[in-house]
């Protein structure tokens, strides 16, 4: 999966019934979602249990990138994005657009 087909299935999380949010965190805001089901997920690991059928905790991110065909530095990329808000800013904004967020 490229980074380019992970922000489509992003988007396509909202339409199953997952709910973005920001969390603050100590370093920032960080991106989460909520599953239909009430469970806490990072963007990847919201996508790998919709593709999947799979649930693992928001840290999870390296369980999920072999099933989801994520390369790691693209896994780590997409992460870092999701996490703070300096790193990776246009990978960011594309996840927050895929999302319809805003930064707080």
């Amino acid at each position: 999966m490229t980074i380019q087909e992970f922000l489509e299935a992003l988007q396509h999380t909202q339409a199953v019934g997952y709910r973005p949010y920001m969390m603050s965190k100590p370093y920032g805001q960080a991106i989460r979602l909520m599953s239909p089901a009430g469970a806490e997920h990072c963007p990847i690991t919201a996508v790998c249990e919709h593709y999947t059928g799979q649930t693992l905790p928001p840290t999870a991110v390296y369980s999920a990138l072999d099933r989801l065909g994520l390369s790691p530095d693209d896994a780590y990329t997409i992460a870092a994005a999701a996490d703070v808000q300096a790193s990776e800013p246009v990978l960011r904004t594309q996840i927050l657009h895929a999302l319809r967020l805003q930064e707080a």
